[in-house]
């Protein structure tokens, strides 16, 4: 298997508490991490002494941004980025804990590839299980098959815009990146032939921070976020970002990872459960 992942590192405060490895979603690299300078995600958790590292899974890299996803690049390549660069960088840092931090595609990755590579926690924000879960019945097929049909016609009608107008990175993207995201659907991204993930998933041990918006409907819908959750083995820790569970805002599958919000309520929160663990484990 190929893998062409790059790792970005960040500086760092001497107090280091960590390491924090970024995973980002799919259509883009890591760069949304650092936006905007000054108050973003790598610069809040510097501030709080990590050793930040930002993971670019294959096909994203700063170098390949431009191109299209190579066909042969699937979810099983993520994990195996994952498994690889966590090698890596506790090659680099043996006697630091490492933190896996990860979003949408990545926040699935991140769950089986933690697992696997034995880090100390996983935050899983927003996973994408949408097309990791298979429909249950006919009309929920029939659903899924329409919804694809329409989202295929509208990107013919309305070609590519820039990806600035969605807010995810600098790769020029078809609109809502409808022809990317069935060109993985077509793909059976989330598929692999040597690696049950959802076996793999129930098996994890590794301490996992699952967040979810209350508004992300599609990507991370409740019922299968409760899949996960439910049947993750032990350490699972859950919150649902919306204003009846406590929080000042209903998160979607953006707002709950790189937003104002996300940065006054959902981040802090996230380096208090990182720090309990670290002090637990002291």
């Amino acid at each position: 298997m190929n893998s062409s992942y790059s790792i970005i590192s960040y500086d760092n405060l001497p107090n280091v508490n960590g390491v924090l490895v970024l995973v980002h979603a799919m259509y883009t690299n890591g760069n949304y991490f650092e936006k905007p300078t000054g108050k973003s995600l790598v610069d809040y958790f510097i501030k709080e002494g990590f050793i930040v590292k930002r993971l670019d899974l294959s096909g994203y890299t700063e170098s390949e941004k431009e191109n299209r996803p190579d066909p042969n690049i699937n979810f099983e390549t993520y994990v195996n980025d994952i498994e690889l660069a966590i090698k890596e960088i506790k090659t680099e840092y043996p006697e630091l804990p490492i933190y896996l931090l990860a979003h949408s595609v990545g926040g699935l990755a991140a769950m089986v590839g933690g697992s696997l590579s034995n880090v100390d926690a996983v935050v899983s924000i927003a996973p994408a299980i949408w097309t990791f879960t298979q429909p249950k019945n006919k009309f929920l097929m029939i659903k899924q098959f329409m919804q694809l049909v329409i989202l295929k016609t509208l990107s013919l009608i309305f070609g590519e815009v820039p990806s600035k107008l969605l807010r995810i990175g600098d790769r020029s993207a078809p609109m809502g990146y409808i022809r990317e995201y069935i060109f993985w659907v077509k793909n059976r991204a989330f598929q692999s032939s040597s690696i049950n993930y959802k076996t793999k998933i129930t098996e994890s041990k590794i301490p996992t921070l699952f967040i979810r918006g209350s508004n992300d409907f599609q990507m991370c819908s409740k019922s299968n976020f409760d899949w996960v959750t439910e049947n993750l083995a032990t350490n699972r820790t859950i919150w649902t970002i919306s204003k009846n569970e406590g929080f000042n805002f209903n998160g979607d599958h953006f707002s709950v990872i790189y937003s104002k919000d996300a940065a006054r309520e959902i981040w802090p929160k996230i380096y208090l459960w990182i720090k309990e663990l670290r002090e637990i484990h002291i």
